[in-house]
């Protein structure tokens, strides 16, 4: 959460929660750890907690054995684990893995697991840099959050060096290192180009001649580095030999003018002439600015996706490009990034979903059809989750959807969702769109 609940009322029980300002009457987070990270016990572990968008979830794990990397209800001998759900802070929870010589249901059998060389060590322990930054590690002593595993780094140094500083006529390269979303540092070394009709050319001349200049951006924002296209009439290995004479007559009156996106878009600038209102001031920008978002798996958390996007600042105007890829938060959530409908603003979002089998290479494993669903099951907990389409409604196994709700609750399905809100395992937002769905019966 960038700002918190600064831009809400949290004294007057208003949280920033999704993403909107909203009431929220219980903002309680717990975890409760029923074997106490006791390995050779099969312990459930209970929790409440917030997530990134603000949001107060309830969720219900327990322990598991391990086969490789396959769950399993037993296993002995070489690649058998046994995964720990210990709990964290916040209300939150992680998942330990430890090596097993014989494991039954989630427990390793007493007296047989084999303890952790470093067992006072946080070095692989399981965490999230995008959502925890280095908090789960030691950052002090040199742990840091690499890869979803507290890992010592001895470099953390960041930095981007553009030699020519945006001189157009100068073919610069620009050297840049940066942390990236999954607590990696990366090395850039990327330079300028000459580009001709959209392809990337060692010269070119004329209208569709442009100049690509590698610029040095936010160093708070991965990566630390873009690109900006400028009109060209002559382009040399990069450097923009000579730049187009722009018409005095039509540019001067609104170039450096300052405008209002928010409320009037373009039009106090001269977009037919390629000045746009970019950062609240009319500038001539020769590449495009028309939103897109494009999602391979749309939206489907059983297929690894990539999603790209432009879209331009609600308030400002300046273009954000940027690509993002659906990845395994930990061994059992997922981060799946998916488009919005065409808007003013940010044209896409993100999610994160429990995996029924484990998150594994971008998205969840599709799970095997279950033969009988218990009215306590997936489909009446309160919380959209598996393969639903709406709050407990829709995929394979729940009822169909209304206006993202169950199209019909029964008298005793109600009364299971009453006792989950009773005992704070259902919110009160939920609690709401499931008496509602029950009174349209």
């Amino acid at each position: 959460m960038l700002n918190g609940d600064s831009q809400c009322d949290p004294v007057q029980g208003i949280y920033c929660s999704g993403w909107l300002c909203q009431a929220v009457s219980d903002t309680n987070t717990y975890c409760n750890d029923a074997d106490g990270n006791n390995l050779t016990s099969a312990g459930q572990l209970g929790a409440r907690y917030r997530d990134y968008s603000g949001m107060w979830l309830a969720s219900s794990v327990g322990d598991d054995c391990i086969s490789g990397n396959l769950f399993v209800p037993s296993c002995s001998a070489t690649n058998c684990y046994v995964r720990e759900a210990v709990c964290t802070t916040g209300g939150n929870y992680t998942f330990g893995k430890y090596p097993c010589n014989s494991c039954q249901n989630g427990a390793c059998i007493s007296g047989e697991y084999q303890a952790p060389q470093q067992q006072t060590s946080i070095i692989g322990k399981p965490c999230s840099y995008d959502v925890n930054g280095d908090a789960q590690c030691d950052s002090q002593d040199g742990i840091y959050c690499v890869d979803y595993s507290c890992t010592s780094v001895s470099d953390t140094n960041t930095y981007c060096n553009d030699p020519d500083a945006n001189n157009l006529g100068s073919n610069g390269s620009l050297t840049a290192r940066y942390r990236e979303y999954s607590g990696r540092w990366l090395d850039a070394n990327v330079h300028d180009d000459c580009v001709d009709n959209g392809v990337f050319v060692s010269n070119c001349s004329g209208q569709n001649c442009r100049v690509r200049e590698a610029t040095c951006s936010d160093a708070s924002v991965a990566p630390n580095y873009g690109f900006d296209l400028y009109g060209c009439e002559q382009c040399q290995n990069g450097a923009c030999i000579s730049l187009p004479v722009p018409n005095a007559q039509q540019d001067t009156n609104v170039l450096g003018k300052a405008c209002l996106y928010a409320s009037l878009q373009d039009t106090e600038c001269r977009p037919d002439q390629n000045i746009f209102c970019i950062s609240s001031k009319c500038t001539r920008l020769d590449q495009n600015v028309s939103p897109y978002c494009l999602d391979t798996d749309d939206r489907n958390q059983f297929v690894a996706g990539d999603l790209n996007f432009l879209y331009r600042d609600y308030d400002t105007g300046a273009i954000v490009k940027g690509a993002e890829t659906d990845a395994c938060v930990d061994s059992n959530t997922l981060r799946e990034f998916y488009c919005l409908e065409p808007r003013q603003g940010a044209n896409y979002y993100l999610e994160t979903v429990r995996c029924e089998n484990g998150c594994l290479a971008g998205k969840c494993p599709v799970p095997a059809p279950r033969q009988t669903r218990l009215i306590d099951g997936n489909c009446h907990n309160g919380v959209r989750d598996y393969d639903e389409t709406g709050l407990d409604c829709g995929g394979a196994y729940c009822v169909a959807c209304r206006d993202g709700k169950p199209a019909s609750v029964s008298d005793n399905g109600l009364l299971v969702y009453i006792s989950g809100w009773a005992g704070g395992s259902i919110s009160n937002q939920s609690i709401l769109e499931i008496l509602e769905a029950w009174k349209n019966n």
